[in-house]
């Protein structure tokens, strides 16, 4: 049940009690008022005319007037107190109840304390994970921007237009002849053809893979509400073709362990069937890596 209808029953009887404490109460009173009453009356009538003669009343008489007071009005007295008990009684109920709204209130500080603190903590994880996060992200685009490949005539490209060059080339050149040389299953041939392409360029592929990768598994290890904000933001800052050589390294054995991140994540969500090396390459992926799902 809930602590406001916990409460809400508990003020009820409360009231109950109450009343009944208060009824009780006035009978108790009258009673004792009525054997005062009662050997007041006995007093006046038996005992204070002898005195009021001069001559006090005797022992017979004194103990006919405790008699009463034993009988008559004793057991009113008795009565009287067995209700002033059963009052008592009603008070300590009265105050349980009480004791237990003050818990059922401390509970709910207590919980409602637990909750902010609780908040505080999410709040402190999210703002370190947070601030890591962006770190590793410019330092990932650091990455990018660092990497150059040199095109002749002493001019070279730099960061994006590096991979605008590497996936011309891979479609182009390097697919095309692993296919003519050793024809078989898709799989083979891209096997075969991004290990040539990633062996002439290792050094700058492996270093951004190994970025990218560890960049996507920090956001999953956060074990954050919404995962996906956070590699949006990573997936947006990659070109076209970032995307696409992606595609292909994550169908080798090198990036198999990269592929399930790729398709939780929908890294591929912006990717075209139609920039593939052949467009039936996409069925390789399940359709949550394109965001599908």
């Amino acid at each position: 049940m809930h602590t406001d209808d916990l409460m809400t029953n508990s003020s009820s009887e409360r009231k109950k009690l109450q009343r009944r404490i208060a009824v009780w109460t006035c009978v108790a009173v009258i009673l004792v008022l009525a054997g005062l009453g009662s050997a007041t009356w006995y007093a006046y009538w038996y005992l204070w005319p002898s005195y009021r003669a001069a001559f006090p009343p005797d022992s017979e008489e004194m103990a006919r007037f405790g008699s009463f007071l034993q009988g008559a009005a004793g057991s009113v007295f008795a009565l009287a107190s067995v209700l002033f008990i059963y009052v008592a009684f009603l008070g300590q109920r009265v105050q349980i109840l009480l004791q237990q709204d003050e818990l059922e209130m401390t509970n709910d500080d207590v919980a409602e304390q637990r909750l902010r603190l609780d908040q505080q903590v999410y709040l402190s994880r999210k703002q370190l994970f947070e601030s890591s996060f962006f770190h590793l992200l410019a330092a990932h685009s650091r990455i990018l921007e660092g990497i150059t490949i040199p095109i002749g005539g002493g001019k070279e490209e730099v960061g994006r237009d590096c991979f605008t060059r590497w996936y011309g080339q891979f479609r182009k050149d390097v697919f095309p002849k692993a296919q003519l040389e050793d024809p078989g299953s898709d799989s083979e041939v891209i096997e075969r053809a991004f290990d040539r392409f990633y062996a002439f360029w290792r050094t700058d592929l492996g270093h951004y893979f190994r970025s990218l990768y560890n960049l996507t598994k920090f956001v999953k290890s956060a074990d954050l509400p919404n995962p996906k904000f956070y590699t949006n933001l990573v997936r947006a800052q990659m070109s076209d073709q970032e995307v696409l050589i992606l595609f292909y390294n994550c169908l080798t054995t090198r990036g198999a362990k990269f592929r399930p991140l790729v398709e939780e994540y929908a890294l591929l969500k912006h990717l075209e069937p139609s920039d593939l090396c052949r467009p039936e390459h996409a069925e390789m992926y399940g359709k949550s890596a394109f965001g599908l799902q």
